[in-house]
C-alpha cells in the first residue's frame, strides 16, 4: 500500500509536469553516447538511456539529479531479447545455447523464452543494478515478443508476459518505491488488469508518421485509443516516430503536447540524440 501511494504521489508530480503544447521533444531516447551534460542541457522530463554504455556511477547519476530533480532518466533492459554484447551474454552460447535462448531475430539478437527461470534472474539483475545506480526506472524493450511464440505455437504466451512484467515491478517496487516501470510495445497487453496495475506507462511507436509519411486518420485514431485508455487511467504515454525530417519532427511534437503525451522522433536504432528547433 506504502508503495502504490508513493508511485501515485510520484505521478501526481509527472502529470503536474505533462509535457505543454510546444514544439519540443517530450522526452528522449538515446541508446548510445549520451552525456549527463547533453541531458542537462535539455528542457524535458524523462531521458532513456543504456546502462551498459553510459557506465554512468551511482554517484554521477546522484550528483546529477540535485540540480537536475525534474529529469527522470530510465535505463533501458530488453525482456524478450538477447544480445550478444551484453555483459551477461557468455560466449559459450554460441554453440552450446541454454534452453530459454531461441532463434535469431535478424540482427543479431536472439528471442528469448522469457518465462524461463534463468532468463528471469538476468533480467532482475539488469533492473536491480539500474535500482543501485541511482535510475528513476526501467525501460522494458521488446514486451511484445509474445507474439513470435505464438506464432510459434507456443501457449499462453501474453499470459506469460503479463506475470513477467508484473514480478519485475513488484521486485523494483519491493527495493525502491518510486522506481518506474515503463514497457515499450506493451499496448496489446493492456487489457489485462495486472499489466495495468504493474506499469507506470507505455511507448507506442509510429503513432503519427510512417516512413515520414502521415498516417490516415482511421490509423492515427486506431493508435491513440489504446494510448488514451491507458492515460485515462493515470498511466505516462512516451511516443515514438521514426523520423529526421523536421517538418515531420515538430508535427510530431506538437501532437504529442497536444494529446498530453511524451513525444520523440529518431533513428530506428535510437542511437543518437535527433533534436529539432521548431521555433525557426
Amino acid at each position: 500500500m506504502i508503495q502504490k501511494a508513493v508511485v501515485a504521489a510520484l505521478l501526481l508530480v509527472l502529470a503536474a509536469c505533462a509535457p505543454q503544447e510546444t514544439a519540443k521533444p517530450g522526452f528522449i531516447i538515446q541508446l548510445q553516447d549520451a552525456q549527463l551534460s547533453e541531458l542537462a542541457a535539455r528542457n524535458i522530463s524523462f531521458a532513456v538511456v543504456d546502462a551498459e554504455k553510459t557506465g554512468w556511477t551511482s554517484e554521477q547519476l546522484a550528483a546529477f539529479e540535485k540540480p537536475n530533480a525534474t529529469i527522470h532518466v530510465l535505463g533501458f533492459v530488453s525482456v524478450g531479447k538477447a544480445m550478444p554484447e551484453r555483459s551477461y551474454w557468455k560466449p559459450e552460447w554460441q554453440s552450446a545455447p541454454p534452453a530459454w535462448l531461441g532463434d535469431d531475430d535478424g540482427t543479431g539478437q536472439r528471442q528469448v523464452k522469457y518465462w524461463e527461470q534463468d532468463w528471469q534472474q538476468i533480467i532482475v539483475t539488469q533492473v536491480r543494478q539500474l535500482i543501485e545506480a541511482n535510475y528513476s526506472g526501467a525501460f522494458l524493450d521488446d514486451a511484445d515478443v509474445h507474439t513470435y511464440w505464438e506464432e510459434q505455437n507456443f501457449l499462453h504466451t501474453e499470459k506469460l508476459m503479463v506475470e513477467l512484467l508484473a514480478d519485475v515491478s513488484a521486485y523494483a517496487k519491493g527495493r525502491s518505491a518510486g522506481f518506474l516501470i515503463v514497457v515499450r510495445n506493451g499496448t496489446q497487453l493492456a487489457h489485462d488488469g495486472r499489466f495495468v496495475s504493474a506499469v507506470d506507462g507505455v511507448s507506442a511507436e509510429e503513432v503519427w508518421y510512417s516512413d515520414n509519411l502521415l498516417k490516415s486518420p482511421r490509423a492515427i485514431t486506431a493508435a491513440e485509443e489504446p494510448l488514451d485508455a491507458l492515460q485515462g487511467k493515470g498511466k505516462l504515454i512516451f511516443a515514438i516516430d521514426y523520423s529526421e525530417k523536421k517538418r515531420a519532427a515538430c508535427d510530431v511534437y506538437r501532437r504529442a503536447a497536444k494529446k498530453g503525451y511524451y513525444g520523440y522522433t529518431g533513428t530506428q536504432a535510437l542511437g543518437q540524440l535527433v533534436w529539432f528547433d521548431c521555433t525557426s
